[in-house]
């Protein structure tokens, strides 16, 4: 993934350059940074809507009057954008692309001497306010935190489902839930299916109803997804795609393959959770673009990791001589699993992609 450091002076410029030498893990993915310089000096170096990249495509230099387009393209692609600079200039750059809760990027205003990190926008589902807090330690800085279920320490459902691995059903009642929590009143939960969780860990903003209840629950964990008797209802992404494919596959080629798999075995791309590959394609375009659009996460791994895992795999000695490992799309799919996963798909091939589907075990935790 990367990140967007957009500053429009001297003095920003140089947070932006602070923030950029240091590693970050967001989403589990290592982050890369680019930094977009929009100040005075960049207009003399740039005309029109022209873009200066630098060699690396790591510092870019872009006129004020080309920035709304480029955020813009931050939004398509889902990747994080960090202001250093005033809110004001923020929040008139990003109004016309705010959507949802759910598909907003997170967008984070740090003053340009690095003393106070703000996150904006998508502060709990984005994660936003994880991000914000991992940049205002590398700036030594406060992070002021104004969601109110953070500053109040109380239950947020929206972070929950996103820790979990969960789909929203409705972001209109995440506010119904929060409000209901932040005015101390209880908020009614049910399990239903097989879910592994610890009943002294749940919180106590919330009422665990039996099984036998026919209360309506504020909110419902279902994996029925003809189960809508809940007011708030939680659907597990509990599938993980194995993915190797051809040097330059297309982007709409991996998708087009992909939902004529999960179709053709009663999946959806709402049930993935996360897409897994060898390591030797974690900059292949075609599956970071897809990953992206479609607010996927994107995993890989050695030949190595892939070899040790434990399993009945179908084998290849050409993709061995390849890759290093016999099978790239089963063993990576079970591999991100975790514990307990396991092959519901074997190996599908279409016009040098291949895709395995597997199934994680869903745990709950309420250590959110």
């Amino acid at each position: 993934m990367t990140i967007h450091l957009i500053s429009f002076t001297e003095s920003g410029a140089r947070i932006s350059e602070k923030i950029s030498k240091r590693k970050i893990v967001f989403n589990n993915e290592n982050i890369r940074f680019t930094q977009v310089y929009a100040g005075a000096a960049a207009v003399s170096l740039v005309s029109d809507n022209n873009i200066k990249v630098s060699s690396d495509k790591s510092k870019i230099r872009i006129e004020k009057s080309g920035l709304k387009n480029y955020i813009g393209k931050c939004f398509k692609n889902y990747e994080p954008v960090v202001f250093i600079g005033a809110c004001g200039i923020a929040v008139r750059l990003i109004a016309p692309f705010i959507k949802s809760k759910l598909t907003d990027i997170p967008v984070i205003v740090t003053d340009e001497q690095g003393r106070y990190v703000i996150p904006v926008l998508s502060g709990h589902f984005g994660g936003a306010n994880e991000l914000a807090e991992k940049i205002a330690h590398i700036l030594n800085a406060c992070c002021v935190i104004t969601t109110a279920t953070d500053i109040e320490d109380k239950f947020a459902v929206d972070i929950f489902a996103k820790k979990n691995g969960f789909y929203i059903n409705d972001k209109n009642m995440i506010a119904y839930v929060s409000s209901k929590v932040l005015a101390g009143k209880k908020v009614s939960l049910k399990i239903k299916g097989k879910f592994l969780f610890d009943k002294d860990k749940v919180p106590d903003e919330l009422t665990l109803l039996p099984d036998e209840s026919q209360k309506v629950p504020d909110i419902l964990i279902t994996d029925d997804k003809e189960d809508i008797n809940g007011k708030l209802i939680l659907y597990p992404k509990s599938i993980i795609l194995g993915i190797g494919c051809k040097k330059e596959t297309k982007a709409a080629d991996i998708s087009k393959f992909v939902r004529k798999v999960l179709k053709a075995n009663g999946f959806s791309l709402d049930d993935v959770l996360q897409i897994s590959s060898i390591d030797l394609k974690k900059d292949e375009e075609g599956l970071k673009e897809f990953a992206v659009k479609n607010r996927i996460g994107f995993v890989t791994y050695s030949a190595d990791e892939l070899n040790k895992v434990r399993g009945t795999f179908s084998s290849s000695e050409f993709v061995r001589s390849k890759t290093g490992v016999d099978n790239v799309c089963e063993r990576a799919s079970v591999k991100a699993c975790g514990r307990g996963g396991e092959l519901v798909v074997s190996k599908q091939s279409s016009n040098g992609i291949t895709v395995a589907v597997s199934k994680r075990k869903v745990r709950l935790s309420f250590d959110v």
